[in-house]
């Protein structure tokens, strides 16, 4: 079974063979805490999908090519698009923020100059689950216990 640098490199190679073919990729994730065993996956990844096809049509993007992988990281679902990585990557965030689930959904944007953050829109960075600093400081410092963080993530299904 490949390590985790291989499947990271894996992916980069996937997503750099889409942008030689379109300006912007959409990649879908799934940031559960604790592992995919204690979350119905499945259905959250679907439910992102989903979501994000949605979002897509509506704005009227062209999709050029469509990757959904399974890998020993979890689902990854990546869409080449024609369309401006900005503009999509700030209603990507609008939806992990309105969508019950979204705060589950890792939904990011890479064009040629590489991934879009939330800091580049001008956002501030995600928040914890349990209190207002942003999560990656939280998860940094060890400012909750794992099953606290757990517990609030499986609470955020519907």
């Amino acid at each position: 079974m490949p390590g985790i640098l291989d499947l990271k490199e894996q992916l980069y190679n996937l997503q750099q063979d889409l942008l030689s073919r379109a300006p912007s990729v959409v990649q879908i994730s799934l940031n559960v805490p604790g592992g995919f065993s204690l979350f119905p996956w499945q259905d959250i990844m679907t439910a992102a999908c989903k979501t994000v096809h949605k979002l897509l049509a509506v704005r009227g993007d062209l999709i050029i090519e469509e990757l959904e992988l399974q890998t020993a990281a979890g689902p990854y679902c990546l869409i080449a698009l024609h369309t401006d990585g900005f503009s999509v990557k700030a209603d990507l965030v609008a939806l992990e923020e309105s969508e019950p689930r979204g705060r589950l959904w890792d939904l990011d944007v890479v064009t040629e100059n590489g991934a879009i953050d939330r800091l580049a829109l001008g956002l501030p960075p995600r928040q914890c689950l349990l209190c207002s600093l942003p999560a990656h400081e939280c998860r940094r410092i060890g400012n909750h216990a794992g099953d606290e963080v757990i517990r609030a993530a499986q609470n955020t299904q519907p």
